[in-house]
């Protein structure tokens, strides 16, 4: 009826008005309502503001403007009811881009993610990939939870290209960034858009077109399981376990997993990844090197350059990178440990897990005693997730199949230990 059509479009143009008064002069609770108005609208259809395109356009702007940046950001990344506004803002700029696909104000808003993802706040980053599903997937799963009607794409030679371009700036520009932030923040939002595609149906336009990137996928969630942060790490490892779901070829499922095995075994990544940093990204731990003669730090790229201009020795800043490409592949070892944790919760890939007992068990043997507290606890539940998957296959406790995998693998768990104390690196 048109009684229920005036009356959203009230609550849009209310919404719109508030927006126009720079969002002021109401609580940040009432802000976020207005907000999240917006964005259920925004979902279903074009905005319904009476001044059609243009006021949309504004609308938008002005939603933008509310999204903190730079020290602001920071500090709305708490809990605050702020933080509550600014991230129903964040997420109203994903939904309006459903309802209205390819509109002007697009790209600015895929601007803006990229933008925010090079500041610390973790919490504003959440709320961006949200934002970048909406955009990327042409839908707001979300609603799908709740059994709510929602817009799909459909699926056309335009829509496929906007999807590839999109995905190509979020691997090259966001994960493969020398900003670690950037590479955070991307890497939230993979995973947000495998997730979110996960729900939609097989056939869905925006779901094949990611299914068909998926190696590309895969490979940028293994180079970011070489990132020294921990959260970083965990995101990627859960992405690994979206991307085997999504995959729909056994051929591309097994190369997920020998993929893994190759990072766990050697820390090598994928051959087309490289290490990317900036002159301040710290690429060790603080005091990991100890300090320069004067008391400075020694950590970043930059400081290891000034140290060995100093000393007239500049075949020191190859020594200390190898330190540092070292550091990276036991990193990118840890990750691999959680992302074979991951995958052996998942009904598919446990059946393919059995068979790589034999490649895994001595190297795994081996790792859970690493002098790294870190490294061993990641070994250790990696091996625990394996001797599950073991046990329940042979149907046997996990007490039997542990004493069973390693008189099995004994030489080679021999083998590999002799191996290691023979070798100079300390570990």
């Amino acid at each position: 009826t048109s009684e229920p059509l005036l009356q959203v479009t009230a609550l849009a143009e209310l919404a719109a008005e508030w927006l126009a008064a720079g969002g002021k002069n109401v609580s940040p609770l009432v802000g976020a309502a207005l907000c999240r108005t917006l964005g259920e609208l925004g979902s279903l259809m074009p905005l319904p503001l009476s001044g059609g395109a243009a006021a949309r356009e504004a609308t938008v702007g002005q939603l933008l403007a509310l999204v903190p940046q730079g020290t602001a950001a920071t500090s709305s990344s708490g809990s605050s009811l702020a933080a509550a506004m600014h991230g129903a803002a964040l997420r109203a700029l994903g939904q309006v881009c459903v309802g209205e696909p390819h509109a002007a104000y697009e790209s600015a808003v895929i601007d803006a993610c990229f933008t925010l993802g090079r500041v610390k706040a973790v919490g504003l980053q959440l709320g961006a990939a949200h934002t970048m599903a909406c955009v990327l997937l042409g839908s707001d799963t979300s609603a799908l939870d709740a059994g709510a009607w929602t817009v799909v794409r459909e699926k056309s030679e335009a829509e496929t290209a906007f999807v590839v371009d999109l995905l190509k700036r979020i691997l090259v520009d966001g994960v493969g960034s020398g900003h670690s932030f950037l590479r955070q923040a991307a890497t939230l939002w993979l995973v947000q858009c495998c997730e979110s595609a996960s729900r939609l149906a097989d056939n869905a336009g925006a779901r094949t077109v990611l299914a068909s990137h998926i190696v590309d996928v895969q490979a940028a969630f293994e180079y970011a399981l070489t990132d020294r942060d921990l959260f970083t790490q965990e995101a990627a490892s859960t992405g690994l376990s979206l991307t085997y779901q999504l995959s729909t070829e056994t051929s591309t499922q097994e190369r997920l997993l020998a993929g893994l095995v190759k990072t766990l075994s050697t820390g090598a990544g994928n051959a087309t990844t490289k290490m990317a940093v900036q002159a301040g990204e710290p690429l060790f731990q603080a005091e990991a090197l100890g300090l320069t003669p004067d008391g400075g730090s020694l950590a970043t790229y930059q400081e290891i350059c000034s140290l060995a201009t100093d000393v007239g020795q500049p075949e020191l800043i190859y020594k200390f990178m190898g330190l540092a490409r070292s550091n990276a592949l036991w990193t990118s070892r840890t990750g691999a440990a959680s992302g074979f944790a991951a995958l052996a919760e998942s009904e598919t890939a446990r059946a393919a897990l059995v068979d790589l007992v034999p490649a895994l068990a001595p190297k795994l043997f081996r790792y859970r005693f690493d002098p790294d507290k870190r490294v061993q606890a990641s070994m250790a539940r990696i091996w625990k997730a394996l001797v599950g998957v073991v046990a329940e296959a042979r149907s046997e406790s996990s007490v039997q199949t542990e004493r069973m995998i390693v008189a099995e693998q004994f030489d080679e768990v021999l083998s590999s230990a002799l191996e290691g104390i023979g070798q100079r690196a300390w570990r």
